[in-house]
């Protein structure tokens, strides 16, 4: 469970981000910050406290007014989408097209020359520098281990295990990403669970307050409509898995 003082600084931050352009403010679901401050027992706050408080109430404006202004954006026509681009360009006939060319075009207004001084000084620096030979690298003798790859039926076999073993220990409910595939070999779980999470057997989310990544089995396979790349970082210390 995350602190008054935690939560506000997490709004403070994020309102920071989205004023420097680093979150899509669309990203951000609001109700749970709003629901932390509507709790919050503002009359008996300490003195540091309340200035948070009031720091973060501006930063949920902030974010408020982004959002209103990226819909407004998306709604007004300023937002081109790629198909209304394409079908502009299909109408547009072969002169039309060359004229958009023309107006676009935007030539070099200087040329650059070679005249004799520059080819004196070339030839003076290519004379006067070391010739330097060139020597073959040793050849490596330490020896590597194969790198281990599947075919299909072999990932849907393992896709199997690890959807049963997800169930098994957590129901339908939401997980810890990390705890999860820590359980075993995290690399090559975390590469089968990817292929659960692309079919639609696996949801997978990240909790901005709590800073986590969290996944949960799906009873049915959902299809995701505005599917999203998030990526994970595995750590290393001293050349050792974190």
């Amino acid at each position: 469970m995350l602190s008054l003082k935690e939560v506000y600084e997490r709004i403070i931050d994020l309102s920071l981000k989205v004023y420097k352009g680093e979150v899509d403010p669309l990203d951000i679901d609001l109700a749970d910050f709003i629901k932390y401050i509507i709790e919050a027992d503002v009359e008996n706050l300490p003195i540091d406290l309340m200035y948070l408080d009031i720091n973060a109430l501006y930063g949920l404006a902030l974010i408020l007014e982004a959002q209103s202004r990226v819909i407004k954006e998306k709604t007004s026509g300023l937002y081109i989408d790629k198909i209304l681009a394409k079908l502009n360009l299909v109408k547009m006939s072969i002169s039309e097209l060359s004229n958009v060319l023309r107006l676009s075009w935007r030539p070099n207004a200087e040329a650059s020359f070679i005249d004799i001084e520059s080819i004196n000084r070339a030839l003076i620096y290519f004379k006067s520098r070391i010739m330097i030979k060139f020597i073959p690298p040793e050849k490596v003798s330490k020896e590597f281990k194969p790198i281990q790859y599947y075919i299909e039926e072999r990932v849907s076999e393992h896709m199997g295990r690890l959807y049963n073993e997800l169930v098994e220990s957590a129901g339908f409910n939401w997980i810890d990403y990390y705890e999860f595939i820590e359980r075993g070999d995290k690399i090559f779980r975390a590469y089968i669970l990817s292929f659960l999470i692309t079919s639609g057997y696996v949801q997978m989310k990240v909790d901005r307050i709590r800073k986590k990544i969290l996944i949960k089995a799906c009873e049915k396979p959902i299809e995701f409509r505005n599917p999203v790349s998030i990526p994970v970082v595995f750590r290393h210390v001293g050349g050792k898995e974190d």
